[in-house]
């Protein structure tokens, strides 16, 4: 007489299959989130909200752009291979003045030696970023959308000059 598994033994079954399915998928999420990322100003809002963060991530470049380190929710994820240099300038955009540059935040590493900021990109727990336009090798790169991707100029005048006329559509 053959014997039947029993519907307990084929529930604890099941729950182990699940347990361990939990556990593997997990765990290659992890994989792939500290694979290497290959960052630019074109790609970075996407790239930074790939990663798993509460509070806030950051890209935070540091001593003329030599070093660059992601930092999730204020504590050092992951250096990185930098792609940026010194030339980098940071510009916030209001309505009444125009461009402005953008004073660079104050960071202390992990044994409260202040270090020189030359570049910092943050999203929050809503993934909004840094409303900030990037001029970068006779480029100028909008982060300023919510809605649509980094927006790429040929210089910073042109950025200037779009958001001028968008600002004149508004208003009309």
């Amino acid at each position: 007489m053959s014997r039947a598994f029993s519907l307990i033994e084929l529930m604890i079954v099941i729950v182990i299959i699940g347990v361990i399915y939990t556990i593997s998928v997990g765990s290659l999420k992890k994989i792939g989130s500290t694979s290497e990322i290959k960052l630019n100003l074109e790609n970075l809002n996407e790239n930074l909200l790939k990663i798993n963060y509460n509070e806030n991530i950051e890209l935070l470049c540091l001593d003329d752009c030599k070093i660059c380190k992601i930092l999730v929710d204020d504590i050092v994820f992951k250096s990185i291979d930098t792609f940026l240099d010194r030339s980098v300038l940071t510009y916030n955009y209001n309505f009444y003045s125009g461009l402005e540059m953008k004073n660079q935040k104050i960071y202390f590493d992990s044994e409260g030696i202040t270090q020189d900021v030359c570049f910092s990109y943050m999203l929050d727990a809503q993934g909004v970023g840094d409303q900030i336009i990037v001029e970068y090798k006779d480029k100028a790169y909008d982060f300023t959308s919510y809605l649509q991707p980094t927006l790429i100029y040929n210089s910073l005048e042109d950025a200037l000059e779009k958001k001028e006329n968008l600002i004149q559509e508004i208003l009309r």
